[in-house]
């Protein structure tokens, strides 16, 4: 895993998470978007605790895409609809 994705906040010191903080400074970050990212490291942070079979590491790795999809198609939107 890469660094600042499973701290206890690093949704606030990953590339997003800095990346976002300083649009803020400009725009109003929808919530949903702020909710997805939150839930993205989250995900990771549990299943990295976890002892998983492939089974289970499979599913993970299609919510977490899943979710990762989500976060993704919600940023474009709001990037897009500022112009």
């Amino acid at each position: 895993m890469p660094d600042r994705i499973l701290g206890p906040n690093d949704e606030c010191r990953c590339h997003l998470g800095l990346w976002l903080e300083r649009q803020k400074t400009k725009y109003s970050i929808p919530s949903k978007i702020d909710r997805l990212h939150h839930e993205l490291h989250q995900m990771l942070r549990d299943a990295h605790s976890l002892s998983l079979n492939s089974e289970d590491a499979d599913s993970i790795g299609r919510r977490l895409m899943a979710l990762n999809e989500q976060l993704m198609a919600q940023l474009y939107q709001w990037i897009r609809d500022r112009g």
